[in-house]
């Protein structure tokens, strides 16, 4: 099984994750999450009791979880001018905007939120 990396948008933190899945060649599959109205039931809680993305599913199984990223230091905005121009974190900004861009070819394509909650809340972490 490919890791499923499960992201949230509008604008989650997770866009360098996804650019890192593209910049290692590897096949892994996203799991897009609402962050307005999947992020906070019951059911997404079973994935990550914190209620936030993202979430990565292992190979494995298991799923690991981070605290969403802190976005407003003035110096990040040239950097992230720089960062934008990257052909991975320009695909990992279109899967964000819900877009279905090409990427590398390592991404195998989209995994519902039921389906991930289904087969993995609950797994010890």
């Amino acid at each position: 099984m490919e890791p499923i990396l499960v992201y949230g948008f509008p604008l989650g933190s997770s866009m360098g994750l996804v650019a890192a899945l593209e910049w290692l060649g590897q096949p892994y599959r996203l799991s897009r999450v609402d962050m307005l109205a999947d992020m906070k039931t019951e059911a997404f809680a079973r994935l990550n009791d914190r209620q936030e993305t993202p979430v990565l599913i292992t190979d494995d199984g298991r799923g690991l979880t981070e605290t969403m990223a802190i976005a407003a230091y003035p110096r990040l905005a040239a950097l992230r001018r720089r960062i934008e121009a990257n052909l991975a974190v320009r695909f990992a900004l279109a899967i964000e905007n819900g877009e279905t861009p090409t990427g590398s070819g390592a991404m195998r394509g989209q995994v519902p939120l039921g389906d991930v909650i289904a087969r993995f809340a609950g797994q010890p972490s």
